[in-house]
């Protein structure tokens, strides 16, 4: 019984082992995977469609050549220097498994997943099974995903350098520069970040109908020689200069659609720069400078090769030459606020001529009048008295004139610093005043420039107020710094006053002095009073 039930067992089992070769025969020829065998000569045994069509898409050799017999490498030419090695290590006993294979055959490129296994019989290396799955789709999309990142993470890059470079030129802006760096550095900044290969800044000039180069970056030598030449309507220069925003991608194109003016009427400079122009360039940006609505010139920017201009670049260029305008905007106020200091420093000379030195002129006018009309009378005794005071009148006078004209001569507070410029100043006033004048100096005087410049005004204004109103015989400057603070203190011996009388009308120059301490973070104390002399201090931090 039990071995009837065997036998039975073993003849159900007969046809199901019949009925999983068809089963594995189906799945062989279905599977979306290609699988093939080879021998160990790399000659193909069998495989299956998928593999086959592989090798169909992928290489020059047609479906139909897929045969028996045929080796690896003639199915897939321009193989072998990368697979060969790979098969040797298979030959050898290994399974070697590859994700994302690169593989080029008769130029074409795919990418694969593969396995090899050896194929073992009797324990001997007889050939190798090869598993292949296409990933070159995934691999694709993959790198085209990369590009993007790549292309996002240059975009962040330029932004950012755009950022910076827009940045750096507004710190230019507000720098002591002079009008003709801001614009070179602001053409050299755009062609940067524009990428071009040169770049001009153009005045045009409405009223003499010309244009004129006022900086430039990158230009060659010939191209910067012409420095103007005629805005000439009808020609192609008005187009470029319109006023409006122009991107030109070839220059070439674009000056052989054009009309330009007839030879004979078209200016020499104006073909001159024409053909400078596309002896050297191919494409070309030009933004307006506009200032307070009216068309100031152009920010041109120069290419070497013909190239699309894409919005941004274009917006990135007109904010450029707003940056541009800007700066000559703001060079025009600079000057005007220039001459208006100097209009308002010269009206306050001559409001402190009137008030002191032609007042005195006026009354050595009066007293000699009075002399000439006492002697005349025979009356000897008054004349003595006027001619004393005609003396004094006259020193006062000339103290006086002599610091009119101190300070009318150039400021030599950045020449000499700050010591010697407060040397210069008692040397060439008070001491030809016939005043014992001294600078004493405590401690190193290295100072930042805005304390020098507060500190010297403050004894400046503390020396002129002696001279003016204290007639003293001796005056001492003293100056001490140590690590952390510096002290000034300015010392007559004149006729001093009530601090209380002055301190609410701020008159003698109190109210500039203690506004100029407050300004540097000190404080000013005063000290004087009627026969005792004056005393000036100020006292303040320095930062580290």
């Amino acid at each position: 019984m039990a071995e009837d039930s065997s036998a039975e067992t073993r003849g159900s089992g007969e046809p199901c082992v019949g009925t999983e070769r068809t089963l594995l025969k189906v799945l062989f020829d279905r599977m979306p995977m290609g699988i093939a065998v080879f021998d160990r000569e790399a000659r193909l045994r069998r495989c299956n469609p998928t593999w086959a069509e592989f090798i169909g898409r992928y290489t020059p050799t047609p479906v139909s050549r897929v045969v028996a017999g045929t080796s690896l490498f003639e199915l897939a030419p321009g193989t072998e220097d990368r697979f060969r090695p790979v098969l040797d290590r298979v030959l050898t006993g290994e399974t070697v498994r590859l994700e994302g294979f690169r593989s080029e055959s008769g130029g074409i490129v795919s990418y694969w997943d593969v396995v090899f296994a050896p194929l073992v019989e009797d324990g001997a290396v007889v050939g190798f099974i090869d598993v292949t799955i296409d990933a070159t789709e995934r691999e694709l999309s993959h790198q085209t995903l990369a590009q993007r990142v790549e292309e996002r993470t240059s975009e962040l890059r330029q932004r950012r350098r755009v950022a910076e470079g827009l940045r750096d030129i507004l710190n230019v802006l507000n720098s002591d520069r002079s009008r003709g760096e801001i614009l070179g550095y602001i053409v050299a900044e755009a062609s940067h970040l524009l990428g071009a290969n040169g770049g001009a800044i153009y005045h045009l000039d409405q009223v003499q109908g010309s244009v004129t180069l006022e900086a430039s970056h990158g230009l060659p030598d010939p191209f910067v020689a012409l420095e103007a030449f005629p805005l000439q309507p009808g020609s192609v220069v008005d187009d470029l200069f319109s006023g409006t925003p122009v991107a030109i991608p070839d220059l070439s194109s674009y000056l052989s659609t054009e009309t330009p003016a007839e030879d004979g009427a078209q200016d020499v400079r104006v073909r001159t720069w024409l053909d400078r122009v596309t002896g050297h360039y191919r494409a070309y940006l030009g933004v307006p400078l506009v200032i307070k609505d009216q068309v100031y010139g152009t920010l041109g920017l120069y290419y070497g090769d013909p190239r699309t201009f894409s919005e941004e670049e274009i917006q990135l260029g007109i904010a450029l030459g707003d940056q541009a305008a800007l700066a000559i905007e703001n060079a025009r106020l600079r000057s005007q606020a220039s001459q208006v200091a100097v209009v308002a420093e010269r009206e306050r000379l001559a409001r402190e001529l009137h008030d002191s030195v032609t007042q005195s002129l006026y009354s050595l006018t009066l007293l000699a009048e009075a002399s000439q009309r006492m002697v005349g009378a025979g009356d000897l005794e008054p004349v003595r008295e006027y001619t004393a005071r005609l003396g004094e009148i006259a020193q006062q006078a000339l103290r006086e004139m002599r610091l009119l004209v101190y300070q009318l001569r150039p400021l030599v507070l950045k020449r000499e610093g700050l010591v010697g410029a407060l040397q210069q100043r008692l040397d060439a006033v008070e001491k030809r005043a016939g005043v014992d004048a001294r600078l004493l100096v405590e401690g190193p005087i290295e100072l930042p420039a805005e304390i020098e410049d507060g500190l010297y005004r403050i004894a400046q204004e503390a020396l002129n107020n002696a001279l003016k109103h204290a007639v003293p015989t001796s005056v001492t400057v003293r100056i001490r710094a140590n690590g952390e603070g510096v002290a000034l203190e300015v010392r007559d011996d004149g006729r001093g006053f009530d601090p209380e009388e002055v301190r609410d009308a701020g008159g003698m120059g109190l109210a500039n002095m203690r506004d100029r301490a407050e300004r540097l973070g000190g404080d000013l104390v005063l000290l004087s009073a009627p026969g005792e002399g004056t005393t000036v201090k100020v006292s303040l931090e320095v930062p580290g």
